[in-house]
């Protein structure tokens, strides 16, 4: 039962976390700088995470173990964002 609790509490937990900050957002900020500003915070916590990641993996071999679809995929949720707007 723990195998389906932990993960439906972390999703609950995490939507209530992001709907309850993004309402807390300057009106009057720009956007693009509040999205860049919580990608750089997300970013933190992932940089983090990888040094935590069981294995000898680096941000080097990660760079030259990847292909287009990262990029492409960065691209798109940039391309997402300008959508709403």
């Amino acid at each position: 039962m723990r195998s389906f609790n932990v993960p439906f509490f972390l999703t609950v937990a995490g939507m209530l976390f992001y709907h309850l900050s993004q309402k807390s957002i300057p009106k009057g900020m720009n956007p693009f700088l509040a999205t860049a500003i919580a990608y750089m915070a997300g970013i933190v916590v992932c940089v983090v995470c990888a040094f935590t990641y069981p294995g000898n993996r680096s941000l080097v071999s990660a760079l030259k173990e990847s292909n287009w679809a990262v990029y492409v995929v960065g691209i798109e949720i940039f391309l997402d964002w300008c959508f709403v707007f």
